[in-house]
């Protein structure tokens, strides 16, 4: 980790200079080779607090610096500090990198705290759509890099099967039932349509005979079964995404244990509940929301923030120090309202993490493809994946950042060339696996001593350094909560290979040298190995 090693070197100068012991200087790889290889600004954050001149407290840590073996040249200019390292740190590092193999970025028992991600939950209604596999990917994705660093991180999957959209579900396909036994029909406006309804109601029809039963058993009925049927397609679509979750809960289970009644008693008894025009509101406009919030409606029924409530209850009863939720783009709106109920209920609102992810928008031959779950007309995560496959989806859903509307491009997804991403990268772990059997077919194996010094060259340098950012670039992932970051990386990882291969024969007829670059690449196919599982993708030996 070349950042974490410059930033020791600078924390460690910077106590001993200036008896300051909590500074944590920014260092950040320079943008023009020029300028060094990485440096730092920190003269400036010191300026304010030692009300002294950025330059001379850049020269004072300069000189401090000037015996760290690590650096060829130290340089201070304009109060930014510039460091180019020696090729033998290169050397020392990609040594380090080479013997632990797949496990140099990999860290354990960073953390102890407990860590419960949830993502997805989608109402089990119908199929897994496109949205939610892109919460799908991103999530899982975040899972991984933190386990990866050493955090402690469960993922889970709430099943919403205790709220209005199950009594929608079974209305909605009682009127299918109808229509398919030539009655009178009427599918509410905010019912759910479409063909995946009637597949299911015509299973239902050869299992079950639903002749004897009223309109409101048979819409019991069906809505019940419903719940199981769409939540079981939906795990069996996230298994083929290569997604598994550790944990899964019901909202009917939590409701059955009474924590939505905990909720309401609790927030009554603080005084934090108000009748209105018939409806009960939660004052959460006094824990930072922009006004108060509807629990229950004047019919009697739950709004979605009061069973939500009773959840993050049951995960803090469940021993989860840290909650991190991934929401769909749909709830802005609702981040404030939840953790001020959160609040409410006595819990640290600051332990409450709530990640926002933008739609997804299908691009078909430069068009956008309109999809309503409840109109029928989707394209569900399984369509796209039979079209796509799930490499090319997992890769497209992380690469832009979650904050941002993602335009999926299918034909773009689909193309063999390095105008497509995921192909691009796997195709350098796959020309590694070739260089690796061929230098086999030479004699030439990775079975003992490796002389990296040998490696000076321009180009290979590059490699070596980015190579080495990988551990930082998933600290990266996780400080900024953007599994963006990772697909980037490896993209310039793959361009750092290709440029290099382009330029430099690894198996040469220097039987050393032939042996340094065969490891070097291999740390490459190691890297691009491990980077692509974090995000659920394959790294192919051939393509």
């Amino acid at each position: 980790m070349i950042k974490t090693t410059i930033t020791e070197s600078l924390k460690k100068a910077i106590e001993e200079i200036f008896k300051l012991s909590d500074t944590e200087p920014s260092v950040v790889e320079s943008p023009n080779k020029q300028f060094g290889d990485y440096s730092t600004q920190v003269a400036f954050q010191l300026a304010k607090i030692l009300k002294n001149d950025p330059k001379k407290i850049a020269s004072d840590i300069k000189n401090a610096l000037e015996g760290n073996n690590n650096f060829e040249k130290i340089e201070v200019v304009g109060g930014y500090i510039n460091f180019f390292l020696k090729n033998e740190f290169y050397h020392k590092e990609i040594e380090k990198v080479y013997s632990e193999g797949k496990e140099f970025a990999k860290l354990k028992h960073l953390s102890e705290e407990k860590i419960l991600v949830e993502y997805v939950s989608s109402n089990p209604t119908g199929p897994m759509v496109i949205v939610n596999g892109r919460a799908a990917a991103l999530g899982d994705s975040f899972v991984r890099i933190l386990n990866m660093r050493g955090y402690n991180a469960i993922s889970e999957f709430y099943i919403n099967d205790g709220g209005n959209q199950v009594f929608l579900l079974g209305i909605s396909c009682n009127e299918v039932y109808k229509k398919l036994n030539g009655m009178p029909y009427e599918i509410p406006e905010n019912g759910y349509h479409g063909s995946y309804i009637e597949d299911f109601v015509k299973l239902i029809i050869g299992k079950t005979d639903l002749s004897k039963m009223d309109d409101e058993a048979r819409s019991n009925y069906l809505g019940t079964e419903g719940v199981k049927y769409f939540h079981t397609m939906q795990i069996k679509s996230l298994k083929n995404f290569n997604v598994k979750f550790d944990s899964e809960i019901h909202e009917r289970i939590i409701r059955e244990e009474g924590l939505t009644e905990y909720v309401i008693e609790t927030l009554r008894d603080k005084n934090l509940l108000y009748e209105k025009d018939g409806a009960t509101f939660f004052k959460s406009s006094d824990f930072g929301d922009d006004k108060d919030r509807a629990i229950i409606k004047s019919n009697g029924e739950y709004t979605y923030l009061l069973p939500d409530a009773a959840y993050h209850e049951d995960k803090i009863r469940r021993n989860f120090e840290y909650l991190i939720d991934i929401f769909g783009p749909d709830h802005h709106g609702y981040v404030k309202r939840l953790r001020a109920i959160f609040e409410a209920l006595g819990h640290n609102p600051d332990k409450l993490e709530i990640l926002i992810h933008q739609i997804v928008n299908l691009i078909n031959e430069g068009g956008k493809i309109k999809m309503s779950k409840r109109k029928g007309t989707i394209i569900t995560l399984d369509d796209l994946l039979e079209d796509v496959g799930k490499d090319a989806a997992r890769f497209f859903f992380v690469m832009r950042k979650k904050n941002s509307h993602l335009d999926f491009d299918l034909k773009l997804a689909k193309e063999k060339s390095e105008n497509n991403p995921v192909f691009y990268v796997q195709y350098a772990h796959a020309r590694i696996a070739s260089i690796i059997d061929f230098a086999g077919s030479k004699g030439i194996r990775l079975n003992g001593y490796v002389n990296f010094s040998l490696l000076n060259e321009e180009k290979e340098i590059e490699l070596i350094k980015v190579i080495l950012l990988f551990p930082d670039i998933l600290d990266d992932v996780i400080r900024m909560r953007e599994p963006a970051i990772l697909p980037k990386y490896l993209i310039d990882l793959a361009s750092t290979f290709h440029s290099f291969y382009n330029k430099h024969r690894v198996i040469t007829d220097d039987k050393e040298l032939s042996l340094a670059r065969l490891a070097l690449v291999q740390c490459v196919k190691n890297t691009i190995k491990v980077g692509l599982n974090l995000i659920g993708v394959n790294a192919p030996d051939k393509m």
